[in-house]
């Protein structure tokens, strides 16, 4: 067989893979980006992923899904911790997020706190212990952090590729999605341009995040590890960390309440 035979008879064996079902036709369309968000898997109980973020100066974050069987039935948490990149992240910096609704969504989805619970050393306290449905020092949780990036304008959808790129110390195949603002945002809608990378083995279906801002730096975010079996720093129970400290003031955590 000479080479253009060969060539030819290769490129016929090549199967391009078709796009997720989250993205068959998205091309053109408008919508949120939180719409966008929602139609990729959501976060499942076990789950953690540790995140390099930012905008123009980056940290770590780690991000573990957790779900705590209480008397009145099953209770979602997030649990998280921010360092350094590349680095260990500081337990000082532990806050375990209690939801109102035990329904995990996206990294994009405003969860409702029901209870924040904080730990420093062998010290660990609780705050924003309201009733469900209560005004009174309501919280919620961003993920993301950054308020700028949680935009509910309109965006069109220009560009959806197959993508293979270097996440997590390893090389993966993705869906890359590209959107961008067409109505010039006021106030704190900053959000200009966005990207994401979908691949279904990360938590959340996201390796990679990127947003171009009005008056920023871009915003990023990419996995730098992750896994499907997260524990927790803390094995005191919600009811024993309430007994244990008063809303607002720190508590002793017995030894048996240190997981790690």
């Amino acid at each position: 067989m000479n080479r253009i035979a060969f060539l030819s008879a290769a490129a016929a064996t090549l199967v391009v893979a078709p796009a997720p079902a989250f993205a068959v036709d998205l091309v053109g369309t408008s919508l949120s980006q939180k719409e966008l968000f929602s139609r990729l898997p959501a976060g499942r109980p076990g789950q953690w992923t540790r995140v390099i973020l930012g905008s123009g100066a980056t940290y770590q974050k780690q991000i573990g899904i957790g779900r705590e069987e209480t008397p009145n039935g099953l209770i979602a948490y997030f649990e998280t911790q921010v360092g350094m990149p590349g680095g260990s992240c500081n337990p000082a910096s532990m806050r375990k997020a209690y939801l109102r609704n035990a329904k995990i969504g996206s990294l994009l989805d405003s969860y409702a706190v029901s209870i924040n619970i904080g730990r420093t050393e062998n010290m660990i306290y609780h705050y924003g212990d309201a009733p469900a449905g209560s005004a009174q020092r309501d919280d919620s949780l961003h993920l993301l952090d950054e308020r700028y990036l949680y935009d509910d304008r309109l965006m069109h959808v220009v560009s959806v590729k197959s993508a293979r790129i270097h996440i997590a110390s390893a090389m993966h195949d993705t869906t890359h999605v590209v959107g961008e603002y067409r109505t010039p945002g006021t106030g704190n809608d900053r959000l200009e341009h966005v990207e994401l990378w979908y691949a279904p083995e990360f938590p959340f279906g996201l390796a990679k995040f990127r947003a171009t801002l009005r008056g920023l730096d871009p915003f990023e975010m990419h996995v730098y590890t992750h896994g499907d079996r997260f524990a927790t720093m803390l094995a005191m129970k919600l009811d024993a960390v309430r007994a244990a400290t008063k809303d607002g003031q720190y508590g002793q955590i017995p030894s048996s309440g240190i997981a790690n």
